[in-house]
């Protein structure tokens, strides 16, 4: 005896109403993306296949934003913000993802300044203020609450200029959650960065590092690496 297929939701052949709503959503999602190319045409490069939510998404600034093919800033309780001045730059690599769940992500750049992400990257928040220059490789995972800086933010007197240096995170990298990166300082290739850990000076590649502030602990082996 043959069973009868479930006529309501989920059933195997999508019914009218389904039909409709995704429909509705696939407009949405048009309209959505044809106002966001209009509002930021001078201010926002997107490569193919980018799927970035509108919601999500806050362009203050003059600053350009240049993002590769794929690249997906997901819906969801948080925002992405892109604080620019005149003549700063953020480029996103190829397929990197952003989610919104956990906490916000801040780029803010000086001007003149640039904060480069590579391909494949994963971002679930962290606030990145670059005076000069951050470099992050591809392939590298960062989670809520880092904080990355290229300078002191402030000067330490009335006469000293503000103290930057440029900061660079390599590739195949992890950065868990509430992790500082201060001014000048280079991790290496595949390094991991324990929680709440304050890193002032340069980590070798292949290191698992953690502490206030931040010591190589061990090598880290084949195994152990950010696939």
């Amino acid at each position: 005896m043959e069973s009868k297929v479930p006529s309501g939701f989920g059933r195997p052949d999508f019914n009218g109403l389904e039909r409709m709503l995704f429909r509705f959503f696939q407009l949405e999602n048009y309209c959505y993306s044809k106002w966001f190319g209009f509002r930021y045409r001078d201010r926002v490069k997107l490569g193919k296949n980018c799927s970035i939510h509108p919601h999500t998404f806050v362009h203050r600034g003059t600053g350009m934003v240049e993002m590769g093919d794929g690249v997906i800033l997901e819906r969801g309780l948080h925002k992405i913000f892109f604080n620019l001045e005149p003549n700063s730059k953020v480029v996103i690599g190829d397929h990197t993802w952003f989610l919104t769940f956990d906490g916000q992500t801040i780029f803010s750049c000086k001007s003149g300044a640039e904060i480069s992400l590579g391909k494949d990257c994963w971002l679930a928040g962290g606030h990145f203020a670059a005076a000069k220059k951050i470099t992050i490789g591809e392939h590298t995972l960062i989670g809520r609450g880092c904080l990355v800086l290229d300078s002191d933010l402030h000067q330490m007197d009335n006469e000293s200029p503000v103290q930057c240096a440029p900061v660079t995170i390599g590739s195949h990298c992890w950065l868990p959650n509430n992790i500082t990166i201060l001014k000048g300082v280079t991790i290496g290739d595949h390094c991991v960065i324990g929680n709440n850990s304050l890193v002032t000076d340069d980590i070798p590649d292949h290191s698992f590092a953690a502490g206030t502030p931040a010591r190589v602990i061990r090598k880290i082996g084949e195994r152990d690496r950010v696939p």
